[in-house]
């Protein structure tokens, strides 16, 4: 299975061509539009499946299959975590689940804007996660932000992942530590000197077991479509 998740900053359908070179299996795409609008015969792929989660037609979280997968939203689903969604994705005789997030900010209570979400979501879903799971995609945020926010922070998501044996790909394969990530995820006004890590793919035991490989995608290669590069996870098992 070859995963990719990508913040493809609107305009999704323009940038088919080149997200579909990476040949995915799975594609979580924050700030995509409506499948409708999303051409993928143009490109002679076949999307197999989709999700999509959105008030505004052109920006939304979509969750897009191909190859075979095919993905549906979980029933447990609820938009109190609007674009955090437990997708099950189904392979021959495979089944597991995907947490796809894409971390907003909340009018409502300040506490649940972005990784306060996650950390809320992860508990509501907690009966969802185990050593199959895989959660991915723009937590818009860094552990170093957690100075100003003492409570349902970055740690608190990192703990509550550890205490599900869950592990973050990027900092199992490179040895970094949460905080001091040496190749960033995004960049503020698509300048390479704002660079922030703040897209993670974290996967249960299940996907260790395997041969993977998980990369960081080059922000000179990406910076004319997206202030995000994508992240990509590969399993050969």
């Amino acid at each position: 299975m070859r995963l990719i998740s990508w913040n493809c900053q609107m305009a999704f359908r323009k940038k088919l061509a080149t997200i579909l070179s990476n040949n995915p299996d799975i594609l979580i795409v924050p700030e995509s539009e409506q499948p409708t609008k999303v051409d993928f015969e143009r490109e002679n792929f076949e999307c197999f499946s989709s999700v999509w989660i959105g008030d505004n037609p052109s920006k939304g979280l979509g969750i897009y299959s191909f190859n075979k997968y095919t993905v549906r939203l979980h029933d447990s689903y609820t938009d109190k975590f609007k674009y955090i969604a437990p997708i099950e994705v189904t392979y021959n005789d495979s089944r597991f689940i995907i947490i796809a997030v894409w971390a907003m900010p909340c009018k409502i209570d300040r506490n649940q804007r972005y990784i306060g979400q996650v950390y809320r979501a992860l508990e509501f879903y907690s009966n969802l996660i185990n050593k199959d799971t895989i959660l991915v995609g723009d937590f818009n945020w860094n552990l170093s932000f957690d100075k100003d926010k003492k409570t349902e922070n970055f740690k608190d998501v990192v703990n509550f992942l550890s205490k599900k044996n869950m592990v973050s790909l990027y900092h199992h394969n490179s040895g970094e530590d949460f905080g001091y990530e040496s190749k960033d995820t995004f960049f503020m006004q698509k300048k390479a000197n704002k660079g922030y890590h703040i897209d993670y793919c974290c996967v249960g035991k299940r996907w260790l077991e395997n041969k993977i490989k998980f990369g960081v995608e080059n922000f000179l290669e990406w910076s004319k479509m997206s202030d995000h590069v994508p992240i990509i996870f590969e399993s050969c098992g």
